[in-house]
């Protein structure tokens, strides 16, 4: 005769409903911390790279900070804002003084070091900006580079669906 094992059902207690959930928030809350962390850093590379592009323009040589004009510029000078120690030289074709992003790009070319900050735009929109200086004989050449941070935001949504739509 062959016996089979008695298969039990598991009714999971409330005790162990509350602590899966609780480990599934903490692990959605961490991954999305990481997330976000990974993808500003791509942000931030993409900026100091093009800002290191931009620096390729500007001539810190001579007494003055003179910014080359070369062919097709306007690529490189779409969202960039370039200084002669803090007297802005050029901005943005649709950069205005009072815009959120101008005001962060005058404060981040008075910093002494190369840094980067996060503003909400017109619409709410996160921009990110970043300042690196371009050396010169009697003061640093800040240029300040923005991103839009959008597509970086909405390219972690679909991987992080839990933070909005799951409930415990």
């Amino acid at each position: 005769m062959h016996l089979r094992p008695r298969l039990r059902r598991h009714h999971p207690r409330p005790e162990e409903l509350t602590t899966a959930a609780l480990l599934m928030t903490i692990l959605t809350v961490v991954f999305n911390a990481v997330m976000d962390r990974h993808l500003q850093h791509q942000a931030d590379d993409e900026l100091r790279n093009r800002a290191a592009a931009v620096a390729t323009t500007v001539d810190t040589t001579g007494p003055r900070v003179r910014v080359l004009e070369t062919v097709n510029d306007r690529l490189l000078d779409a969202n960039v804002w370039i200084y002669a120690g803090t007297r802005l030289l050029e901005k943005p074709p649709s950069a205005t003084a009072g815009d959120p992003p101008a005001q962060v790009a005058d404060r981040l070319a008075a910093q002494p070091r190369d840094t980067c900050a996060t503003v909400q735009a017109h619409g709410h929109r996160p921009v990110r900006l970043c300042a690196q200086r371009v050396p010169g004989r009697r003061a640093a050449a800040p240029v300040v580079t923005a991103l839009d941070l959008t597509p970086y935001r909405s390219s972690a949504a679909p991987c992080c669906w839990a933070r909005s739509s799951w409930t415990p």
